[in-house]
């Protein structure tokens, strides 16, 4: 999973709204504290008001302020509110068919597939768990110890030892990336 600078920023950007507890904030109030331009941050608070996740308050002492209580606003709703285009495990293996239209897993059951999907899945509970009052409060995070197994595994393979070592591991210009952070 990749983190769009938007999803980074916009988290960042709402989490000032959450530490104003209620007050209205202002987008150049957050640009300046976030050392980001006021049309950027604009444009991701648009999109955190478009998804639902925060009010904006017109006058003199309007701004911004969140929809609900960070307790109930989930990272999950808004790395999705600010999602350019989500990504899946099926998706990986769309992105890296070598030289074939589609992956050659992709009719039968997949080894590879399953630890894609298992790292997505753990990745969407620990943010559908997650709330900004959690970030707020600077909540400890437990990650499900079959995953943390599964990455410990593939982390102890060594590159000579890894299936496939030997074989072009890059795709013309693709880098086998895979962002968890």
């Amino acid at each position: 999973m990749k983190i769009s600078s938007a999803q980074e920023y916009g988290l960042r950007c709402i989490l000032q709204v959450a530490v104003a507890k209620g007050r209205p904030v202002d987008i150049g109030a957050v640009a300046q504290a976030e050392g980001l331009s006021t049309a950027y941050v604009g444009k991701l608070m648009f999109l955190l008001r478009k998804a639902k996740l925060l009010k904006s308050l017109r006058g003199p002492k309007g701004g911004y302020v969140l929809s609900a209580a960070p307790k109930e606003i989930t990272m999950s709703l808004v790395m999705a509110a600010l999602a350019t285009h989500p990504k899946n495990d099926l998706e990986v293996c769309r992105q890296f068919p070598g030289e074939k239209k589609e992956c050659v897993h992709m009719s039968g059951v997949c080894s590879i597939r399953s630890v894609w999907h298992a790292i997505y899945q753990e990745i969407w509970r620990v943010l559908n768990s997650v709330t900004l009052e959690d970030l707020l409060n600077k909540t400890s995070i437990t990650m499900n110890t079959d995953v943390m197994a599964a990455l410990k595994a593939s982390s102890a393979m060594s590159p000579g030892n890894a299936p496939g070592a030997g074989d072009n591991s890059k795709q013309e210009g693709k880098e086998l990336n895979h962002d968890l952070a």
